[in-house]
């Protein structure tokens, strides 16, 4: 005889009849039965459980809830009728604490501790245990937390006295209608809201020194605020030539300026093996001595869209670097492959605050898209195929390209990427290119390949010369400065009219204050050196294998 399962048949009590026959000279009783035969036996089955009307329970909290938003109603059955006792693991949910059969369980949000959650989903179980008889009883809950809140804004830093357009990114705001964007208690000088999580603003010249934290002045009082635009005086640097604090050879991945603390971050990798983290500092536009903090299998930098953190590839995993002290904060392990040969390499930041990254390897064709939330430390992996990526960003995060080196596993198309999305969208160039993509601050113009400049459009406008080993726009687009093969620093107009294909250049190049170096050794990209600027335009910085040159330019 066999017996169904309890999970085929559901809790309940089910009844059943066992026929037995005897026969007299076949097993189908063809011929008879023996005498006494057939025999029936009555059978009771007991699915002994609790059963809920409610198989989970689901919260959404919006601007404006209303009190039916907070609660959640289940009806518990026992089988056999017996009493329960209900329980939750999460701070934000109270529940009935017992009742008997039939009777109902009440769920409902702590409005308090709800308040104080940022948006996102959270989720917990209610676990209703039997008093008699039975498994106990798990029912899975979602809160959901969609409300008006402004996460980052960038650039997040401003000049005294300038007066840009930044990037508010956040979320919801088409539940509230906007009058204003403020700077601290400082009107923007305009404002236009793109999208529900997107707001184009220009921050007036009138800012003083500090943090000012983007605030709305809406329909809706209790927008959450997350962003500081810190505004900090423009540095005023000399040409100079900052030296590594050994003479290893090494191969430099990644150099990014931290234009609130003017600092330096270089990710350099040294020949023998080891990985580090390279912090430049000045004060009172003086060079400080350089800090060295050693990593693991180090071949990308960032500095997050708030300037609170480092994020440096690790091997496999990510680690927070606190931006100020060094101090690693977190190390987070990446979805890549324990025991493949993929590394996280060439990190680039959206205005969203999330960081695309890819996991490449050096040792042939393979590369995989990730997408990092700094402040959840989560990942997400767009479907994108590669053979070796780059990664590039324009200054204010609104636009970010991946070009490929080859053509295996993928094609010779240059794409724009959504973080919001993750999707991935040609841009009608066919290019392949072993170096990151340059752009100005708000990606009207790009330079790929070093060479290849093109308008905001993808259009192809001209070239730099095959000369040039490295590339940095103004924040305006309108100059291109170029390390060349001479070892000078070279200036086109991105304004003028190419002459037999090439930009027309301005003057006969700056004569640098000592030799970057070039790598003997490239890993994760072919650039022999790498390059950036300050948001004023006003300097450059040129890192390589021997040291990093800071250079003023007009």
């Amino acid at each position: 005889m066999s017996v169904p399962a309890p999970s085929s048949l559901g809790v309940g009590t089910y009844k059943g009849v066992i026929t037995v026959h005897a026969c007299t000279t076949d097993l189908t009783c063809a011929s008879g039965n023996l005498s006494g035969s057939p025999r029936t036996i009555n059978v009771t089955y007991h699915v002994a459980a609790l059963q809920s009307s409610a198989a989970a329970l689901d919260y959404t909290v919006t601007n404006a809830p209303v009190a039916s938003d907070f609660t959640r109603q289940a009806t518990i059955t026992g089988v056999p009728a017996q009493n329960w006792t209900a329980t939750t693991d999460a701070n934000w949910l109270t529940v009935t604490g017992s009742g008997g059969t039939g009777e109902r369980m009440t769920a409902a949000l702590n409005e308090t501790v709800v308040g104080s959650l940022n948006n996102g989903t959270y989720t917990s179980s209610i676990t209703v245990t039997p008093g008699t008889a039975g498994q106990a009883l798990v029912i899975p809950v979602s809160l959901t937390i969609q409300r008006t809140q402004i996460n980052y804004v960038s650039p997040y830093v401003a000049y005294a006295g300038t007066s840009q357009e930044v990037i508010v990114r956040g979320e919801e705001f088409s539940q509230v209608t906007i009058q204003d964007v403020l700077f601290g208690n400082t009107p923007a000088e305009s404002f236009t809201v793109v999208s529900p999580t997107e707001i184009r603003a220009i921050y007036p010249p009138s800012l003083p020194q500090g943090r000012h934290t983007v605030r709305l002045q809406s329909t809706f009082a209790d927008v959450r605020q997350f962003a500081d635009l810190v505004v900090v005086d423009a540095p005023v640097f000399s040409a100079a030539a900052l030296s590594y604090p050994d003479t290893l050879d090494k191969t430099v991945s990644a150099l990014v300026y931290d234009a609130e603390r003017a600092a330096l971050g270089v990710d350099v990798w040294y020949h023998s093996g080891q990985a580090a983290l390279m912090h430049f500092r000045s004060a009172g536009n003086a060079w400080q001595t350089p800090t060295l903090k050693p990593l693991n299998n180090s071949f990308g930098l960032a500095l997050s869209a708030d300037g609170t953190e480092w994020i440096a590839g690790t091997d496999k995993s990510v680690a927070h670097i606190g931006a100020a002290d060094l101090a690693t904060l977190a190390t987070v392990v990446s979805p890549l492959f324990p025991p493949g040969t993929l590394t996280i390499a060439d990190l680039a930041v959206a205005s969203d605050g999330t960081v695309a990254m890819f996991g490449d390897s050096f040792y042939g064709c393979g590369a995989s898209l990730m997408l990092y939330d700094v402040r959840k430390r989560t990942f997400r992996t767009p479907a994108y195929t590669a053979c070796r990526g780059n990664i590039g960003a324009s200054g204010d995060g609104s636009r970010m390209l991946i070009p490929n080196q080859f053509t295996t596993f993928s094609s010779d198309d240059v794409f724009s990427l959504s973080t919001s999305t993750g999707a991935t969208t040609p841009t009608g160039i066919h290019l392949l290119t072993g170096v990151p993509p340059a752009m100005d601050r708000a990606g009207t113009r790009i330079v790929l390949n070093n060479t290849r400049v093109y308008d905001d459009a993808y259009n192809y406008l001209g070239d730099l010369p095959s000369t040039t080993d490295a590339v940095v726009l103004s924040p305006d687009g309108t100059l291109a400065h170029a390390f060349d093969h001479s070892g000078r620093l070279l200036t086109y107009d991105l304004t003028g009219t190419p002459v037999s294909g090439i930009f027309p250049q301005i003057g006969t190049g700056i004569v640098l204050a000592g030799d970057p170096g070039r790598a003997t050794v490239t890993l994760y990209s072919d650039a022999v050196v790498l390059m950036s600027i300050t948001p004023d335009g006003k300097t450059v910085f040129i890192a390589g294998s021997k040291a990093v040159i800071v250079q003023p330019v007009p």
